[in-house]
């Protein structure tokens, strides 16, 4: 029996890598969030963490070394900041990149925000995580966006459900 159901309200399919005869060969699942109307694949990921620059732990009021957080491929973060430059970017408050701050994003057809996402090369999606994934992934969301959320997650059914 499986605690979840296709078309059941904030239920959505997740992707998991598999070998020839059909077995899940890694635990890294794909899901999708929603942004300004964009389907966006990412790597479903409850410890993503944001590593704080001195600067950023100012920023945010922390000592803290890390943050929830999730991430986003630098082609869709620059896309995102070209077409809203009121959204607030915290330059190098990431130990590596820039992080955006988006105001709404859909998980699992629930709106949430403000979301914090940390710029990384396109290439550690495309090139680096496809090994491990189903499908190529743009991004990962983690705490800052799932925060906001009650998540399930079935693996054997390969279903995820978030609710507010």
């Amino acid at each position: 029996n499986t605690p979840l159901s296709p078309g059941e309200a904030g239920v959505q399919k997740i992707g998991f890598k598999k070998n020839r005869r059909g077995e899940t060969i890694f635990g890294l699942p794909s899901a999708t969030i929603e942004v300004d109307g964009e389907q966006i694949d990412v790597l479903f990921d409850t410890g993503a963490s944001i590593f704080l620059s001195d600067s950023g732990k100012k920023t945010f009021n922390t000592n803290e070394k890390t943050i929830g957080g999730s991430f986003i491929a630098a082609s869709v973060f620059d896309k995102w900041h070209a077409a809203y430059p009121n959204w607030k970017v915290y330059s190098k408050a990431d130990r590596y990149a820039d992080i955006i701050e988006v105001p709404k994003v859909k998980i699992g057809g629930n709106e949430v925000g403000p979301v914090l996402f940390a710029k990384r090369a396109d290439k550690v999606w495309s090139k680096n995580m496809i090994s491990s994934m189903d499908k190529v992934v743009k991004g990962a969301i983690g705490g800052s966006g799932l925060k906001y959320l009650k998540v399930t997650i079935d693996y054997n059914s390969e279903l995820i459900r978030f609710e507010k």
